[in-house]
């Protein structure tokens, strides 16, 4: 109910993350009570439903649908192959169709399905409309339904709503959902930073590679977002080789981060002499904080003639 009479998606979003605001009559700092238990996944209830029945401005009968502790997180709307016009295109629109009739469903919702026998689809929801749609490729590449099950694995969903759902403008559903590779790259990421934390590595580099329109800035705002709230504002460095980089990172970080208790904010490194101050801070330790730099680099004297 608090939710409900909260304001719109994001804000019903953002509680997911972050938890409901309580206050007590005597304090005026918000305590966080939290919906879902993302330290342990085994605390909470996860419930699939099939033929799920809403009503809002009109009535639908949904496919399937996966509670997570009592709310609908995603609704699954699949077609049969033997019926004329079944494609995953139909299913697609199918889940357009019910945001139109119970638009308040899609409040709490954050993603979709479509799927026939051979493909499947996932892409967030919302009141205004279904997303762009994405595939979901298992761990040993496998495409299809059986994928989209994988990606729905308890903790893995509890990673995607916490750590790689976002609020978007300019997004269909007004949201952003990381793809597969963004994921997993993600994963490794933080992976490799805990292991050496715990002493169990002494890793201090990778490499990861994207292809283009893969989704690399979104990947290294993902990256930064889930270890600045898990190491407690450490120091991070983007480091970029193009002013149009650097533009687009400060776009999407916004984008990522909005507003609220996420609220992240980032400084611009804008010369070597800054660099050298945020580096040297704390007695060598560096100044804690999310910074965004500029690589230049010089022409040879051959270039330059």
């Amino acid at each position: 109910r608090y939710i409900a009479s909260g304001g719109g998606a994001k804000q019903v979003l953002d509680a997911y993350k972050w938890g409901v605001a309580t206050f007590t009559r005597r304090e005026r700092i918000p305590r966080y009570v939290r919906l879902f238990d993302y330290d342990d996944w085994g605390r909470n209830e996860f419930i699939v439903s099939t033929e799920v029945v809403f009503e809002g401005r009109g009535r639908i009968r949904a496919d399937v649908v996966l509670f997570l502790n009592g709310i609908p997180l995603v609704v699954i709307e699949g077609k049969n192959p033997l019926q004329p016009g079944a494609t995953l295109e139909a299913a697609y629109v199918r889940v357009g169709d019910h945001i139109g009739e119970v638009p308040e469903l899609f409040k709490y919702a954050q993603i979709g399905v479509a799927y026939d026998r051979e493909e499947a689809e996932y892409f967030t929801v919302s009141p205004e409309g279904a997303g762009v749609r994405h595939v979901w490729r298992a761990d040993g590449g496998e495409a299809g339904l059986a994928a989209v099950v994988e990606m729905f694995e308890p903790q893995r969903l509890l990673e995607l709503v916490r750590w790689f759902i976002f609020p978007r403008e300019g997004e269909k559903s007004g949201k952003v959902v990381a793809r597969y590779m963004q994921y997993k790259a993600v994963k490794e990421i933080v992976r490799v930073v805990n292991e050496r934390r715990a002493g169990k590595s002494e890793a201090k580099q990778g490499l990861i590679w994207h292809w283009q329109g893969s989704g690399k800035t979104l990947t290294m705002a993902f990256a930064a977002n889930w270890l600045y709230h898990l190491l407690g504002n450490p120091t991070i460095f983007f480091v970029l080789d193009r002013k149009e980089l650097q533009e687009q990172l400060a776009r999407e970080l916004s984008k990522v981060w909005g507003e609220g208790k996420a609220k992240v904010h980032w400084e611009e490194v804008r010369s070597v002499k800054g660099l050298l101050e945020v580096l040297k801070a704390e007695n060598y330790r560096g100044r804690r904080g999310i910074f965004i730099c500029l690589l230049y680099t010089s022409p040879s004297p051959r270039d330059r003639g």
